[in-house]
């Protein structure tokens, strides 16, 4: 972290210790983000243009949410994040392999669109891991761009926003001793 900041972190830190408990509690509440995380036996089914649909068992992961667009209309999700660790058997993890299938829809009085970015790039595994089943696919690290905007084009800020998504899945084993 740079020197820079250091002063302004320790004035921060000075600043929330000494306010009430009842606003402290409020803040925090206020700002939670609830999420949840399923993961589900699946199909991956292919349709062919000259050929039958094609299907392979795979893991889907279903995840939801309700998120706020900050001062600038936007704001980052990162899937990988929200994979609980719990959904899964001792010393394995879940990993994500594709591109989601997101949907997110403003709650707020006033009509805005909303509006998405997906972010992918691999993710190397650790050392001792291994991906479950056939997987031939690289892990990644997805990030989930949503924009506000008001109707006449212009950013909308401070957006609440539920977003609900479906991605294809692996468990990530640890191997060896």
């Amino acid at each position: 972290m740079p020197d820079r900041f250091e002063k302004q972190i320790r004035e921060l830190e000075g600043a929330i210790g000494k306010l009430p408990q009842e606003a402290l509690d409020n803040f925090i509440k206020f700002n939670q983000r609830h999420r949840y995380f399923v993961p589900m036996d699946g199909y991956h089914s292919v349709r062919h243009p000259l050929r039958d649909i094609t299907c392979s068992a795979t893991e889907v992961f279903l995840l939801s949410g309700n998120d706020k667009t900050g001062n600038s209309g936007t704001a980052e999700l990162h899937l990988n994040d929200f994979l609980c660790h719990h959904a899964f058997d001792s010393g394995q993890r879940g990993g994500l392999i594709s591109r989601p299938q997101f949907t997110a829809l403003p709650t707020s009085d006033t009509p805005v669109i909303l509006t998405v970015k997906f972010g992918l790039s691999e993710i190397a595994l650790q050392p001792g891991e291994a991906v479950g089943g056939s997987v031939s696919s690289p892990l990644l690290d997805v990030v989930v761009t949503v924009t506000s905007w008001n109707l006449d084009g212009s950013p909308a800020k401070d957006v609440w926003f539920s977003w609900v998504t479906t991605i294809e899945g692996a468990r990530v084993f640890q191997i060896g001793g």
